[in-house]
């Protein structure tokens, strides 16, 4: 100690300092080259306002490494320094900083050196001038690498640093790297770029690539992209959960678990982040583990702190796994791991605190109007009674698409408590049926109700009697719609319903399966019996006015618009289109989920008819009430139409856009439900001529489309992929396959798939024609499919006994489907042909049957197309 009391900083020279200290770290073998952020560094530093560049984030974010493979790459050799508590002493400080720097620039800092020793709180500016103006003297271009400066608390070495970065001269460059950015940065410090947590974590792609070739796991691409999820790109997390893996049982592995980490990450988090922490910070952070979401009034009600913004505040600015929500200002969640480890640390500590938090943040959500939420804490803290509290105070009406539970909600509810509401109970069901199409799992749920019903109905007042039958035959419509396809079925339950519930059934509404997504017809429906489209048709049209009158219509409507479009009757497409859109409460589920559908069906119409600025108008408006109705995730497919259509018009800035916004990648990992925007990027880069990348695309999602057994999406699929093996000159592999498809797509009458695939297909179908006599017997399309849809593209083919007459008719058949096709009516046909109006009929209804039309102008149209 000197004579003011201060630490005599000379003895920090005479200190041996360890190499360990001023070396970089040894680089951790099988780790991931993380390109896209080295070249960020590297062009950070390039940048001739750039003093400084900062890289923070909680433990385990890989900084140090990402800095390792930094200077591998650059070629460089910075001058580096481990900081540790101790170097809170400046004149330490300053003499471990000029060491490092003397390691690479040997004979640099005598003169600094000294002066830094001696360094007090009226030197310290002298000894940085000294030290400054040496480096200035050097010329040579240096960085300096301060790692784990989050130990630095130090408030008169952060203000002389600050004084440092501002005036370094332009050959050297300062890197910061730590845990958590010092509450007292200057201007200097504001300034400067920044790679933060965000920036650090692994991508999907980093994830899956770590997983396979740094970790050496064998992960399917699904699973490893699961598990970088779950980790929300923690490297920490993630290297911990596939080191669990490499210790455990071969039985283990082969059921691979992320969970199977959690006593690793625990012991993790809990040695480098709970005990860096202090006793409030602790406190507030259990406190608040029970919250899936937080803002600071909510923190103050559970924890009962006055000092939750201050403290969240302070989370924030270290970075300490406290994430932002994008879509809400002012709130916050847990990194899903961090969020596990308190929720595990309250249970062992305090196990009877969680459902008192969870009541506390019920009622301030209650208050707050956030029902959903409120249900949501009272359900995980076993609540049940404040629970079925509040949904029975849930209005009748119908909400917004956001405003709705799934099944996981009602499970959550003990089933003796559930069944004894019956609003509550059927609105299980209803959330089974719609949101979950698990068909046999709700007739079982009504056969428990039916069952049940004694038990219980002594206790209820005749109106809950009827609440019960009249949510029973509605639901039991619901199941003769969609699985048993029964018509009279389904007017009958309808009846029934309304019998006992003539004002309409209440039920809580529920979110569609394929809410969101761009058809409802390409979407596999389980337990369906119909795989004809021309059946579906003939089905919904049957029961149409009954749904109409009870307002369930919007999903029948919608699908019958695709369909006719599908089967190229774009008139009553369009019809059914429009109904849709107006069919019920524009704010209800169903409607909005059938938003998206229809508005495309529209669109394509409008363009197949030259009317290019309408179609645009229409998607626009798509957009907006998509926005409006909170489903922007649902942009991407009117994004990716628009942008189909101004390539067709010559404009590549559209499609340039939406690949940067949307960020989708050929080489990405495709789940179950991002076909359709893979799907769309497919399309894309056929229409940019990326002909190769396109048809690796789609050949990788045929096969999703087959195993997921989504058949029109397969159709569509495989007719792209006939494109490009046209455009790319490998015809012949595309005839085989052409042969399949039309066989296929004929069994269920389609028809606009194919036509919408332009001159490609079109070229295709004739060099068919061309070879017809010489193709194998077997499973093909008939002559004259292939001959009407040749009509289609405008091309009429004559040629060779591909253009025989329709097979199977008789003379006297043919002579009646001659004048059905001359516009002729029943009457005017019997007093042509000279014979009775009923027999007729019995001709018309075998000239249907073989020519497998569903109306007269079907079989007109198909006549049209034969040599009578």
């Amino acid at each position: 100690m000197n004579s003011n009391g201060e630490r005599d900083g000379r003895s920090a020279s005479r200190s041996p300092i360890p190499a360990v200290k001023l070396t970089i770290p040894a680089a951790v073998p099988s780790t991931l080259i993380r390109q896209r952020l080295i070249h960020r560094i590297h062009q950070n530093l390039k940048e001739e306002q750039t003093r400084a560049l900062l890289l923070f984030a909680p433990a385990g974010f890989g900084k140090t490494t990402l800095l390792q493979h930094w200077a591998e790459w650059a070629g460089t050799d910075p001058a580096w320094v481990t900081l540790d508590p101790g170097d809170n002493d400046p004149a330490r400080f300053w003499h471990h900083a000029i060491r490092a720097i003397g390691r690479v620039r040997p004979g640099f800092g005598e003169r600094a050196d000294e002066a830094a020793v001696r360094m007090g709180p009226d030197r310290s500016e002298t000894a940085l001038n000294r030290l400054l103006d040496e480096l200035r003297q050097w010329r040579e271009e240096l960085v300096l690498v301060l790692d784990d400066f989050h130990a630095i608390r130090h408030e008169a070495l952060l203000s002389s640093l600050s004084y440092w970065i501002g005036n370094l001269p332009a050959n050297v460059r300062l890197i910061v790297a730590g845990r958590s950015e010092p509450a007292l940065f200057s201007a200097e410090w504001a300034a400067a770029p920044r790679i933060g947590a965000d920036d650090l974590r692994f991508s999907l792609q980093e994830g899956i690539a770590f997983y396979s070739d740094c970790m050496e796991l064998e992960l399917s691409k699904d699973e490893a992209g699961d598990w970088a999820a779950q980790a929300e790109g923690w490297i920490a997390g993630m290297k911990l959960a596939a080191l669990s893996q490499r210790g455990a049982a071969p039985s283990e592995q082969l059921l691979p678990s992320f969970a199977s980490a959690s006593r690793l990450i625990d012991q993790y988090l809990l040695e480098e982040v709970w005990l860096h922490q202090s006793e409030d910070i602790r406190r507030f952070l259990l406190e608040c583990s029970v919250l899936r979401t937080f803002c600071p009034p909510l923190c103050e009600a559970v924890a009962g702190s006055d000092r939750s913004r201050e403290l969240l505040g302070e989370l924030e600015r270290a970075q300490l796994f406290v994430v932002p929500l994008e879509y809400r200002k002012g709130w916050f969640r847990f990194h899903r791991l961090f969020a596990e480890f308190l929720r595990r640390l309250l249970q062992r500590t305090e196990p009877d605190r969680t459902p008192q938090l969870l009541e506390r943040a019920g009622r301030w959500r209650e208050s707050a109007e956030l029902p959903e939420e409120a249900l949501d804490d009272y359900l995980s803290g076993g609540h049940y009674e404040k629970a079925i509290e509040l949904l029975t105070r849930m209005p009748a009406i119908k909400p917004g698409v956001g405003t709705v539970w799934g099944s996981e909600a009602f499970a959550r509810i003990p089933g003796p408590i559930l069944s004894r509401h019956p609003y509550l109970y059927f609105s299980y069901v209803y959330s089974v049926l719609v949101g979950e199409a698990d068909y046999d799992r709700a007739e079982k749920m009504l056969r428990d109700a039916r069952s049940r019903y004694e038990d219980h109905q002594a206790a209820w007042t005749e109106e809950e009697r009827n609440e019960f039958w009249g949510g029973y035959y509605f639901l039991k419509m619901y199941v003769a719609l969609n699985v048993l396809h029964d018509p009279g079925q389904v007017e009958l339950n309808l009846r029934l319903s309304r019998q006992y519930a003539p004002a309409g059934i209440r039920l809580i509404p529920a979110k569609p399966r394929f809410a969101g997504l761009p058809s409802v017809i390409r979407e596999r429906r389980p337990g369906s019996s119909i795989a004809d489209g021309r059946q579906r048709v003939v089905f919904l049209r049957s029961v149409l006015a009954p749904l109409e009158e009870a307002g369930a219509a919007a999903v029948p409507l919608a699908c019958l618009a695709e369909l006719q479009y599908e089967f190229n009757q774009l008139d009553e497409a369009e019809s059914y289109a429009a109904k849709a859109l107006a069919s019920g409460d524009p704010a209800h589920p169903d409607r909005m989920a059938v938003l998206l559908p229809a508005r495309l069906v529209q669109f394509r119409i409008q363009k197949l008819r030259g009317e290019r600025v309408r179609a645009t108008e229409t998607l626009q408006e798509a957009r907006r009430e998509l926005a409006e109705h909170g489903m922007t995730d649902s942009l991407v497919y009117c994004d990716a139409e628009l942008a189909l259509m101004a390539l067709e018009e010559g404009h590549a800035g559209p499609a340039l856009a939406w690949r940067g916004q949307y960020s989708l990648r050929p080489g990405d990992a495709v789940g179950d439900r991002q076909l359709y925007g893979y799907q769309c990027l497919a399309r894309l880069a056929a229409a940019q001529g990326r002909d190769d990348e396109a048809l690796r695309l789609a050949e990788k999602l045929l096969e999703l489309a087959i195993r997921t057994d989504r058949f029109q999406v397969e159709i569509e699929l495989a007719v792209l992929k006939l494109v490009l093996l046209r455009r790319t000159g490998r015809t012949d592999e595309a005839l085989p396959l052409l042969r399949s498809v039309l066989h296929a797509s004929e069994l269920r009458g389609y028809r606009r798939t194919l036509l919408d695939a332009g001159q490609p297909l079109a070229e295709l179908l004739t060099l068919l024609a061309e070879s017809w006599e010489g193709l194998q017997e077997g499973d093909g399309p008939s002559p004259g499919y292939v001959r009407e849809l040749l009509l289609g593209f405008g091309w009429n083919w004559t040629g060779g006994s591909f253009a025989g007459p329709a097979p199977g008719l008789t003379r006297k058949e043919r002579e009646v489907l001659r004048l059905i096709v001359g516009r002729r009516t029943n009457k005017e046909i019997a007093d042509e042909l000279g014979i009775g109006i009923g027999t007729v009929k019995s001709h018309i209804k075998r000239i249907y049957s073989k020519l497998e039309a569903g109306s007269r102008a079907e079989a007109i149209w198909k006549g049209a197309l034969m040599e009578l």
